[in-house]
This record gives C-alpha cells, structure tokens and sequence, in this order.
C-alpha cells in the first residue's frame, strides 16, 4: 500500500511540475505568465519567443510605432 501511494504522490508532483513549467514558460497555445515583476526580463524573452513562434512579425509590429490608416481622398 505504501509503495501504491509513493506512486501516486510521484505521479502528482510530475504532473504539477508540468503545470507550473507551462504556466512559467507557456507553449504553443499559452503565452508565458509574468507571476512576479522581479521576472519581468526574463518573462520578455519568453513572451517575445512566443510571439515569434506565433507570427514571425508579430513582435516587430509590437516595437514599430502606431500608423494610422490614411483615409484614400476622393479627388
């Protein structure tokens, strides 16, 4: 029984730590958690890769400035 429950107590630690490392880092579906400021460059890099991962220029459009669409004049 001992040996049983050691298992299972492995088994939810595994399947925590995954949780916790998707939730940190993220994956293909989920963009990166900042969970605390102290971690904010760290976090940018992984947002950042995300991003990139998602549409190549998705982070450039981020870093460009605002343009407004010029409405065509009707002369």
């Amino acid at each position: 029984m001992a040996e049983m429950y050691a298992a299972v107590v492995g088994q939810n630690f595994k399947i925590h730590s995954i949780l916790i490392s998707e939730t940190e880092v993220g994956s293909a579906n989920k963009v990166p958690k900042l969970l605390d400021l102290t971690d904010y460059d760290n976090w940018k890099g992984r947002f950042e890769t995300h991003l990139n991962g998602t549409d190549t220029n998705l982070w450039e459009r981020i870093l460009s400035p605002y343009e407004r669409p010029r409405v065509p004049s009707n002369s």
